[in-house]
């Protein structure tokens, strides 16, 4: 599995909005994301298809984007704080992409620790294959890209 750096989002199968509860995507992450993928995203927070509480997603199935699917993940309260909410998170998010048959994923980070999110995202992609027979039909993530603001040095 290859993981990179980007502060632009690339070609993806599947783009991962980690959201907490009670909160609305980030000035950064709007950026990245075209209006008609906003304006959906905005929609199904207003109509309370998604609040981002603990272990809720949304899948969307843009059209015209450069990813294939949206899964808007909820992190639930921000001012709750777990030692392994980012590694959980990680797992969830590899297990998702491995669920949706996503070869290369990207994933919006803020308020997690990369490290944890990374070390579960590794463990949640994991397929012990050593006694079982080859599925022809398997499709292991290859690429994770993460989406990180520019630096001072990148902005000048």
């Amino acid at each position: 599995m290859n993981i990179k750096l980007s502060t632009n989002v690339p070609k993806s199968d599947v783009l991962f909005l980690l959201m907490h509860e009670k909160s609305d995507l980030s000035a950064e992450v709007k950026k990245h994301l075209d209006k008609s993928l906003l304006k959906s995203i905005e929609s199904r927070i207003a109509d309370k298809d998604f609040e981002g509480k603990w272990g809720q997603s949304l899948i969307l199935f843009p059209e015209g984007s450069t990813t294939k699917k949206v899964v808007l993940m909820g992190l639930g309260k921000k001012d709750k704080a777990e030692i392994d909410k980012a590694e959980t998170v990680g797992a969830r998010c590899a297990t998702s992409a491995n669920s949706l048959k996503a070869k290369h994923i990207t994933v919006a980070i803020e308020d997690l620790d990369m490290k944890d999110f990374l070390h579960g995202l590794v463990l949640g992609a994991y397929d012990f294959v050593a006694y079982k027979s080859k599925d022809p039909e398997a499709i292991n993530l290859e690429d994770v890209t993460i989406l990180t603001k520019p630096t001072k040095s990148a902005e000048e």
